[in-house]
């Protein structure tokens, strides 16, 4: 029987650090390890880790309130990022989506990630909107003010919508959604 914890990235186990950095690598080609030392403003952004016994079995976490600019007006989302099924086919992604959804729908903020195309089908049964190449509707401006592409341009958006912001963003379809961080 499985079971979710809410950990801080400044709290994951060296055990669970490993584990994370090895799968970000493997399954999006992730060059950057995630270091509770230099996760800067992440240290208190929420991982869900999903463990069955002690072994974990998938994760995801989510950023904190990313600055987002459109229309001229200011929002603040939750950034959806790092979601992995370690041991497929058991449930344990559904039921990581679903304890993160929990956790969005209690925060009241939209919540954005960004996925393949082929793994968008699997968002939308568990409840998340999706944008079909919704990543090209982004900017991303990093630390140095300067704008940083997407590492995948053909990225479908998954979303939940809690502050209406996706909604604006879907009635305007020609105009950029700014967000002031690099792309997660």
């Amino acid at each position: 029987m499985s079971n979710i914890h809410v950990v801080p990235t400044r709290d994951l186990s060296p055990h669970d650090l490993e584990v994370i950095n090895a799968y970000r690598k493997s399954e999006f080609g992730s060059v950057t390890v995630i270091a509770p030392h230099s996760a800067g403003s992440d240290q208190n952004s929420p991982w869900f880790l999903v463990k069955d016994k002690s072994q974990l079995v998938a994760f995801g976490r989510l950023h904190q309130t990313i600055a987002i600019d459109f229309r001229g007006g200011q929002h603040r989302l939750l950034g959806i990022a790092s979601i992995v099924a370690v041991v497929k086919g058991h449930g344990y992604g559904t039921e990581l989506m679903h304890e993160i959804k929990g956790y969005i729908n209690q925060s009241g903020l939209t919540a954005v990630g960004f996925c393949s195309p082929k793994t968008s089908p699997f968002y939308a049964k568990c409840g998340y909107q999706i944008l079909r190449g919704g990543v090209k509707r982004f900017r991303f401006i990093g630390e140095d003010g300067q704008e940083q592409p997407p590492d995948h341009p053909d990225d479908d958006v998954l979303y939940l919508d809690r502050g209406g912001l996706m909604a604006l963003a879907t009635r305007y379809p020609n105009e950029p959604v700014t967000a002031h961080r690099k792309p997660w």
